[in-house]
């Protein structure tokens, strides 16, 4: 599911684009040794380069201000929210899949959807296969449906999925409603109605770790690019 330019050959975690071999840090099943179940989420090793960061933002930032404008949504938050989820398009999720925000399909079908071998449990019917220590557990990943991720055919569909079907339904319409009248009625201004619109999603459920955690690390993207 790689973007024409990128001729991927994939083996346990590790695929090649052209000349240069890039590598993940292994899950348990790649590696009973040093594998951890919790390097599944994340980026490749070495990488994003500064190159590669500038390039992603290209990618993305379009298409992110063409339906943030539309819908009046604030462009910024969803471009840190890219960059912060999918470590610049370099963890596996992003990278196989063009799944830049870890959408889950709750389905067995391994066809379909991306499977994140050796993802830490989240369901209650998850069987070890085997256990070689904490954080080092192989699961029976068939009869899984915790670890399967949308599968998108490049950015642009992923990121018009997350504003259409997620952000813009029922859950996170209200957010959305408080950060334009933020900016319509200048309650607040627009880079910190931005922040606030992160806080307000993760506080809905968007992010399990809350409203405060997930705004610090969205406005630490924001002091970084200067957004």
């Amino acid at each position: 599911m790689k973007q024409a330019l990128l001729l991927v050959f994939s083996t346990f975690g590790m695929f090649t684009v052209f000349a240069q071999t890039v590598k993940f840090p292994p899950t348990p099943n790649e590696d009973t040794v040093n594998g951890r179940n919790d390097n599944c989420y994340l980026s490749a090793i070495d990488h994003p380069l500064a190159i590669e960061r500038t390039q992603f933002i290209e990618s993305i930032r379009g298409i992110i201000d063409s339906v943030c404008n539309k819908e009046k949504l604030p462009a910024k938050t969803i471009l840190a929210m890219a960059i912060a989820e999918s470590g610049y398009g370099f963890t596996r999720t992003a990278y196989y899949a063009n799944n830049l925000f870890g959408i889950k399909v709750f389905t067995r079908d391994t066809i379909t959807s991306y499977v994140l071998k050796g993802q830490p449990s989240e369901g209650v019917n998850n069987k070890a296969v085997k256990r070689f220590g904490e954080n080092r557990i192989i699961f029976n990943e068939s009869i899984r449906v915790d670890n399967r991720y949308r599968i998108f055919t490049d950015r642009p569909a992923c990121i018009q999925y997350l504003v259409y079907k997620i952000l813009l339904g029922r859950r996170y319409i209200a957010a959305v409603e408080k950060y334009r009248e933020n900016i319509r009625n200048n309650i607040l201004s627009e880079r910190e109605a931005s922040l606030q619109y992160a806080f307000d999603i993760a506080e809905k459920g968007y992010n399990h770790l809350g409203g405060k955690y997930y705004r610090k690390g969205i406005e630490k993207i924001f002091n970084t690019l200067n957004l």
